[in-house]
């Protein structure tokens, strides 16, 4: 942990003074009232939170009824019945963990409208009732009591709903710490444990000030690497919800669209280090874009959309992933939500009108690396290896640039994909594939002392000229010495403006075992740098197309997917 002096504007007080929280838990009083505090504010004093607020009243498919005063609980279903049921509700985030919490089934359901005995519920459902009754909202969304989880069908109709249900919902109340639903929300602390010091100065030639010390990195440290907020489902749940109430180990934390705070901070975390090295709009992307929306124009809007999308995808990859067929389902949410916003056809993770930026992702995996994450292809088929999806590890957009400052080297053709279910292009796919039409460049890529270290220290060679290039391929396993692959260049930067030296970015394909001539698989990214020698022979082939690398249609449907 680093610790850092951050300058506070507001202190009238001693010159060197120490806060620190006076209870030693996190269900004391002081922590009920600063989250009904929170709460409260906010629904009264956040223009921007009141914007975002649904224009239509709304509930889930189905809810939990607390608003009895009594311990009584029960599955309410809206619009059944005869009888019509309204009011507000909050959602649960939490970790399933090894440990199965009460679940809704299509043998019990009755049995869940006519009330669910308290004493069934795992200690963090039990808590979050608690909290919720406390700030009177008289329903929770929690999703193995609200989906039914012995049919494919339930899931799958409410799994495209999860946008609606976190982001009309009041409140997300997150298990934050708890690695399963036993955990609970409340934990016992130390007063010093949620504190900071404030140092009063008044240097020679220098303006007196009030700085106060804390870690660099104090919110992602605090939260960012807590286990509720290291699982795949909850990096879209976390940020739809128009507020989100942490139950961290030491103190509770506060997310809105105005505000993030700690009891640490209960005002708000200074601006500086409120995500640490993160920009804040990542934190809360749809938020940030609804603000930006009427803020910018079109192009510009468009700019940051594909680029936040990209640096979401990068957090995405760092998650743990239970079903490997989830990988799309899970950030479906999101996805729905910027497609409205930028106007765009979503596809495979990817988005149609940025498709050349878009799939240049890498693979990265370093050998040496202290705590290494194996980049590996699933064998449950869950998208095309031309989609991020298709690779379970870490995934950097490093090469991807939008804005106008790269050529398109590519033409895009075709784009079909069948989702499993329906017409929902969000959500699972059964097969997919996109036609582009490029120069195709036949190509070899051999090792070099230094590959064993990092994946990309790669050599390329195409007609007669060999050199080092960044390939980074989406699977470690290179044959022992070299391999023939064609290489597709995708696109080449163009900023006049930028000291920072071009590049030409393409893809390594290899054809398809099981489909005709001209269809191929993804292998992994290269980059060119200008002036180099391969440099003159792709420009020389893209300008004047050889009849032996004359201009191709490509295209990779979903089947067998074929790691190297």
């Amino acid at each position: 942990m680093r610790r850092c002096l951050i300058r506070h504007e507001d202190f009238d007080g001693p010159r060197i003074a120490i806060f620190k929280s006076s209870s030693i838990t996190t269900d004391s009083e002081s922590s009920w009232n600063q989250a009904t505090e929170w709460y409260t504010s906010c629904l009264q004093n956040h223009p921007t939170c009141r914007e975002d607020k649904a224009p239509t009243p709304y509930l889930p498919t189905r809810v939990i009824d607390i608003s009895s005063v009594a311990d009584d609980i029960k599955l309410a279903v809206p619009g059944t019945g005869g009888i019509e049921i309204s009011g507000s509700y909050a959602t649960l985030s939490h970790c399933w963990g090894t440990v199965r919490p009460l679940q809704l089934l299509q043998s019990n359901i009755d049995d869940f409208k006519n009330g669910i005995p308290m004493e069934y519920l795992p200690k963090t459902f039990i808590q979050a009732i608690e909290i919720v009754r406390r700030l009177q909202i008289p329903f929770i969304w929690i999703d193995s009591l609200c989906i039914i989880q012995d049919s494919l069908e339930d899931w799958q109709k409410e799994s495209a709903l999860m946008d609606q249900v976190y982001s009309r919902g009041t409140m997300n109340i997150m298990a934050t710490d708890s690695r399963d639903s036993t955990g609970g929300l409340f934990w016992d602390r130390k007063p010093s444990q949620v504190g900071h010091i404030m140092v009063a100065t008044s240097w020679d030639r220098m303006k007196p000030e009030t700085l106060h010390t804390m870690d660099d990195d104090y919110w992602n440290s605090e939260l960012g690497i807590a286990p509720l907020n290291r699982r795949d489902w909850v990096l879209q749940e976390r940020n739809l919800a128009p507020r989100s109430l942490h139950f961290g180990r030491f103190q509770l934390y506060w997310e809105c669209r105005e505000v993030a705070a700690s009891e640490a901070y209960p005002d708000g975390v200074p601006s500086l280090m409120e995500y640490g090295t993160r920009d804040p709009k990542i934190v809360t992307p749809v938020a940030y874009l609804s603000r930006f929306d009427r803020k910018h124009n079109t192009q510009t809007l468009e700019q940051a959309g594909y680029n936040l999308w990209y640096r979401l995808v990068e957090r995405y990859s760092r998650t743990s992933l239970t079903k490997p067929s989830d990988r799309l389902v899970a950030i479906s949410g999101i996805a729905r939500r910027l497609s409205v916003t930028l106007g765009d056809t979503y596809i495979a993770g990817l988005w149609t009108k940025d498709l050349p930026s878009g799939l240049l992702w890498e693979s990265r995996e370093f050998i040496f690396d202290p705590d290494p994450i194996k980049s590996y292809r699933p064998d449950v088929n869950r998208a095309p290896t031309w989609s991020w999806a298709s690779i379970k590890g870490l995934l950097s957009y490093s090469n991807s640039s939008t804005g106008g400052h790269v050529r398109n080297l590519i033409q895009i053709e075709e784009i079909n994909i069948t989702p499993v279910t329906g017409h929902d292009i969000y959500g699972q796919l059964a097969n997919g594939y996109i036609q582009l039409k490029g120069t195709l460049m036949k190509a070899r890529i051999e090792r070099t002392d230094m590959t064993m270290i990092d994946n990309t220290w790669l050599e390329l060679a195409m007609k007669g000229e060999r050199n080092s290039a960044s390939i980074c391929l989406d699977v470690l396993g290179l044959p022992q010495r070299q391999m023939s692959v064609v290489f597709l260049p995708v696109v080449q930067d163009d900023d006049s403006s930028s000291k920072i030296q071009d590049y030409i970015h393409g893809l390594l394909l290899k054809a398809s075992d099981n489909h005709p001539q001209g269809w191929y698989e993804r292998l992994g990214t290269v980059s060119i740098k200008v002036h180099s020698p391969l440099w003159s022979v792709v420009i020389e082939e893209i300008k004047n197309p050889s009849q032996k690398h004359k201009k191709l249609s490509c295209g990779e449907q979903l089947g067998k997917v074929v790691s190297i």
